[in-house]
C-alpha cells in the first residue's frame, strides 16, 4: 500500500493521530500539523506548523494549549513577518484569544493596541505595564485600580499600584494601600519593605520601624518581587514637582515652571548641591496622545547628542537622570532670541555675533554627523552675561541625513528650507538655510516670506550675502564657509526703525486669507511656496486630522496646520499619478501606515485610487474629506484593491 493510500485509509477511519505520525515520519510537517489539529492535539499541531514555517497557524494552535514555550516560539517566528503577524492578531482577537493577541501586538511594537487587549483579557498588570512604557500613567493607575476592584488578593497589582502612587507623590494613598496586607501574603516581604520606605518619607519613624520588624520576622521566607514590577519602578510618573519649593531628585529645588512643550516640562530650579540655578527638562509623555514611545526616543536622542557635542556655544548638559527621565541644563537667564526680537529691534552687529556662535556650534555638529533640524529664534538662548547658545537638540538626528520633514518631529516651517518643507531629506544646507532665515529675521523683523524691508541700511555686499542665505541654491557648502563670510563684513552696530511699525519685531506672518491663493485648480500657500489641501475644520475632521498628525507616518499625508478654533485644516498636497504604479513594497509601506493610524485610534475609511498621492517615488495616503469609521481589516482589504 502506498503512502497516499495509507494516509487516506487512516483518515477515513478517523485515526487522525496515526495519520499525523505517518506524515511526520515521511517529513511532511504541514499535512501532519493539519491532522494533529483535526485530532485536537493542538500542541503537536503547533510544533509541526512551526516546522512547516507557518508561524501564524502555529500561534493560533498554541493559543488553544496555553503553552508559554510554544506561544513564545511562534511569536518570535511571526515577528519577522509583520504583515502576516497583523492578520494573525486580528484572527486571534476574533477567536477570543485576547491575551495572545496582545502579546503579538506588543511584539510588533503596537503598544496602545496591546494594552487594550491585555485589559480586555483581564491581564491588568500587563496592560498597566505597557501604559507606563508609553507614558500614559493615569491609564496605568486606572487599570491597576480596576484589577484590585475585581480581586483584592491580586498582590502584584497592589504592589505595582503602590509603586506608581509613590512616584506620583501620592505617598499617603500608597501607604494606606500597603497597610491593607496580611503578613502571610506571598509578596508581604516587598510590600513591607516599600511600606517602611513610605512611612519614613512621611516622617512616621515609629510606624516605619514596626514595618521593618514585621519584614525581618519573615526572614528567608519573604518572596522577591516578580520581574514585571521593575517596569513600574523606573519611570518618574509624577510629571515632576508641581509647586515652587518642591525637591526633584532630592537636590533640585523648584523655583518655577518656565515652559511646557508637547513632550516635556521645563523648570527653573536651584541646585542645592552646587548652589546654582539650573534648568530641569523633565520628560512628560502624559502631555502627548499616543506618541509617548516616539517622544521618549527623541528625548533620549537629545541626551546622546549633548553628551557627544560638548561645544562652548551649545547649552551645556550638567546631568542626566534616567529615572525621570530628566536633563539638567545650564540656566539661561538671558531668555531667548525670540523674546529679544519681540521686545525690540536687534542690531545687525548683534545678529552677526549670535549667528556666528550658532554657526560655530553647527560646524562641530555637522562634522560629527549631527543635524539640528529646528534652528529658530526660540532655540537660541542667552546666559546671564548675554552670551548666546544653541539649544533644543530634541529634533536632531545623528548620522542620518536621510530623515525628512515627514519622518518625525517637524521643524518650524517659517525657518525651514523649502525642499525640506516639501518632504525632501534634511541636509547640512537645510540647517544653514535656517541660520540664514534667523539672520534675515534680525535684519527685517520677520522670517523670509513675510515681505518685510530691511530695518537698517546695509552695504550692497552685506545685502547680497543675506539674500544668498535664504536661497537654497546659493547657500555655502558648510558652516565654516558661511561663518568666514559673515565675519568678513563689518555689520552696523545700530538699528533703524521699521516703517509703520511701533511694536518691536514680532510681526505676524500673513493671515490665512492673504497666504492662501490658487495655483491652477489647487490651493497654494504663498508664504511657504507650496500647494496645500484645504478642508473645512468640522469637529469630525479636526479629530481625524489630529489622529493623522499623531500617527506621524511617512505613508500618510502630513497635517500642516490645524487648531480647535480654526475654520480650515491644511494638509500636504502630494502629486497625483495614473493607476498601476503601486508595487508590493509600496503596499507594504501603506499597510504599515494604516496599522500605525489604527494604533493611535484613527482610521482611514476611504482607501482607494482617489486618495492615493505620491511624495517623490513613495506613495502617500491622502486625507479623506469625509469618511465613515473603518476597522483595520476593512482598510487593509481596500488597500489590496488599489492599483
Amino acid at each position: 500500500m502506498t503512502f497516499e493510500e495509507q494516509l487516506a485509509e487512516l483518515t477515513r477511519q478517523g485515526r487522525f493521530e496515526a495519520a499525523a505520525e505517518l506524515c511526520e515520519e515521511r517529513g511532511r510537517p504541514l499535512e501532519a500539523a493539519r491532522l494533529w489539529g483535526q485530532a485536537c492535539n493542538f500542541d503537536r499541531a503547533a510544533g509541526q506548523f512551526l516546522s512547516a514555517n507557518r508561524a501564524d497557524e502555529a500561534l493560533l494552535h498554541a493559543a488553544h494549549t496555553g503553552d508559554p514555550m510554544l506561544i513564545e516560539a511562534s511569536l518570535a517566528a511571526l515577528a519577522a513577518a509583520p504583515h502576516v503577524a497583523q492578520a494573525t492578531a486580528l484572527r486571534l482577537e476574533a477567536r477570543g484569544f485576547h491575551r495572545v493577541a496582545a502579546a503579538l501586538h506588543e511584539r510588533l511594537q503596537q503598544i496602545d493596541e496591546a494594552a487594550r487587549l491585555y485589559r480586555r483579557a483581564h491581564a491588568f498588570v500587563d496592560a498597566a505595564r505597557l501604559f507606563v512604557r508609553i507614558g500614559q500613567f493615569d491609564a496605568a493607575l486606572t487599570t491597576l485600580s480596576e484589577a484590585l476592584e475585581r480581586s483584592e488578593s491580586d498582590e502584584v497589582a497592589r504592589l505595582a499600584l503602590a509603586t506608581l502612587l509613590e512616584r506620583r507623590g501620592r505617598l499617603h494613598e500608597a501607604a494606606r494601600l500597603l497597610q491593607q496586607l496580611d503578613d502571610r501574603a506571598g509578596l508581604a516581604g516587598p510590600m513591607l519593605q516599600q511600606l517602611a520606605r513610605l512611612l519614613t518619607r512621611l516622617d512616621l519613624p515609629g510606624a516605619a520601624r514596626e514595618a521593618i520588624v514585621r519584614r525581618t520576622r519573615l526572614g528567608s521566607a519573604a518572596a522577591k518581587p516578580p520581574p514585571i514590577l521593575q517596569e513600574f519602578e523606573s519611570p518618574d510618573c509624577s510629571g515632576g514637582p508641581q509647586a515652587a519649593g518642591e525637591l526633584f531628585f532630592g537636590r533640585y529645588e523648584i523655583v518655577d515652571v518656565v515652559a511646557t512643550t508637547a513632550t516635556a516640562r521645563v523648570y527653573k530650579a536651584h541646585d542645592r548641591l552646587e548652589q546654582r540655578s539650573v534648568a530641569v527638562k523633565l520628560f512628560s509623555p502624559s502631555l502627548t496622545t499616543g506618541t509617548g514611545r516616539d517622544a521618549f526616543f527623541r528625548f533620549e536622542r537629545e541626551v546622546r547628542v549633548l553628551e557627544e557635542l560638548k561645544h562652548p556655544s551649545v547649552v551645556p548638559l550638567f546631568a542626566y537622570h534616567p529615572e525621570g527621565p530628566a536633563l539638567i541644563l545650564k540656566w539661561m537667564s538671558g531668555g531667548s532670541l525670540a523674546q529679544r526680537l519681540e521686545a525690540g529691534a536687534a542690531s545687525p552687529e548683534l545678529g552677526a555675533h549670535v549667528v556666528s556662535r550658532v554657526l560655530s556650534a553647527l560646524s562641530e555638529a555637522h562634522r560629527r554627523g549631527i543635524l539640528h533640524r529646528d534652528i529658530k529664534p526660540d532655540n537660541i538662548l542667552f546666559d546671564e552675561h548675554g552670551a548666546p547658545y544653541l539649544g533644543d537638540f530634541g529634533t536632531a538626528h545623528v548620522a542620518d541625513h536621510a530623515q525628512t520633514v515627514t519622518q518625525g518631529v517637524l521643524g518650524t516651517l517659517a525657518y525651514m528650507a523649502p525642499p525640506q518643507r516639501q518632504g525632501e531629506a534634511a541636509t547640512i544646507r537645510s540647517d544653514l538655510y535656517s541660520v540664514g532665515a534667523v539672520f534675515w529675521h534680525v535684519l527685517t523683523g520677520g522670517p523670509p516670506g513675510a515681505g518685510l524691508p530691511l530695518l537698517t541700511p546695509l552695504t550692497p555686499s552685506q545685502r547680497r550675502l543675506a539674500e544668498r542665505w535664504i536661497e537654497v541654491a546659493t547657500l555655502p557648502e558648510d558652516a565654516a564657509e558661511m561663518l568666514a563670510a559673515l565675519r568678513a563684513e563689518a555689520w552696523p552696530a545700530t538699528h533703524g526703525v521699521a516703517p509703520e511699525r511701533s511694536a518691536g519685531l514680532g510681526a505676524p506672518t500673513p493671515s490665512t486669507e492673504t497666504r492662501l491663493g490658487l495655483d491652477g485648480q489647487r490651493a497654494f500657500d504663498r508664504l511657504l511656496e507650496r500647494p496645500v489641501q484645504v478642508h473645512p475644520a468640522s469637529p469630525d475632521a479636526l479629530e481625524r486630522a489630529r489622529r493623522f498628525a499623531v500617527a506621524d507616518h511617512p505613508g500618510l499625508a502630513t497635517v500642516l496646520a490645524y487648531a480647535a478654533d480654526s475654520t480650515q485644516i491644511w494638509l500636504e498636497c502630494p502629486e497625483r499619478r495614473a493607476p498601476g504604479a503601486l508595487t508590493a513594497a509600496h503596499k507594504e509601506r501603506l499597510s504599515a501606515a494604516l496599522i500605525r493610524l489604527h494604533a493611535v485610534g484613527g482610521s482611514h475609511g476611504a482607501v482607494d485610487q482617489v486618495h492615493l498621492g505620491w511624495r517623490g517615488s513613495e506613495p502617500v495616503l491622502m486625507f479623506p474629506a469625509t469618511t465613515k469609521p473603518a476597522t483595520l481589516s476593512e482598510d487593509l482589504t481596500r488597500l489590496e484593491l488599489v492599483r
